[in-house]
């Protein structure tokens, strides 16, 4: 089946609202903010002429990475990167992928510990490998992961990850620090307009 070529006019139409530029090294790139901390990276393969290429060799990526600008921001899930081939339907499996993005950054979170930003990682031994875990992305003055938090992601918890009744966006779990309700945690819309601010379209505290 024939790749489809597009432009970078008609890529940002197939984008969800509030995308954020960032930049262009070999092709035009895009930051979908998820949290304080979080963005969905998505590589569109619409090069520096404006257009895709005319073969199928590149395809359309995302992964997530730190909240920031451009495209320096540290990854924070490189086992979770994802792509979609530019044949007919790309436009819909883009946005599959960047919901499946924001589904597992509801499990990122500053560390209980240093408060540096989790990361996720694949487990390579024991009992749970092969699974997806969150942890500490902080290092040792050698170099090395301090490893201060380390939890593992359950098939069940993926599945219990609940979605916007406004947007249908997957919310997030943040944690309540002032009000009635401190120190407990809440589901929330990670939804943004294209001003950068939370639409606070709900918010439910988990008792």
């Amino acid at each position: 089946m024939p790749v489809e070529i597009f432009s970078k006019e008609q890529f940002e139409a197939a984008l969800p609202s509030g995308f954020v530029y960032a930049g262009c090294d070999t092709e035009h790139c895009y930051r979908i903010p998820v949290s304080d901390f979080c963005d969905v990276l998505v590589r569109s393969s619409v090069h520096q002429s404006g257009v895709s290429a005319e073969c199928g060799e590149d395809s359309i990526r995302c992964w997530l990475t730190e909240s920031g600008e451009g495209l320096t921001a540290k990854p924070l899930a490189k086992k979770l990167a994802r792509w979609t081939t530019r044949i007919t339907g790309w436009q819909n499996r883009l946005l599959k992928l960047i919901e499946e993005m924001k589904q597992m950054a509801a499990f990122i979170h500053p560390c209980p510990v240093c408060n540096q930003v989790m990361r996720i990682v694949e487990i390579k031994n024991g009992k749970n490998a092969g699974e997806l875990a969150v942890s500490c992305s902080a290092k040792t003055p050698e170099g090395e992961y301090a490893n201060h938090h380390f939890s593992v992601i359950t098939n069940q918890q993926r599945e219990e990850i609940p979605s916007c009744e406004v947007c249908g966006g997957s919310l997030r779990k943040v944690a309540i620090r002032k009000g009635r309700n401190v120190g407990k945690e809440a589901w929330t819309c990670p939804a943004k307009d294209n001003g950068g601010n939370f639409m606070n379209h709900c918010f439910i505290v988990i008792d």
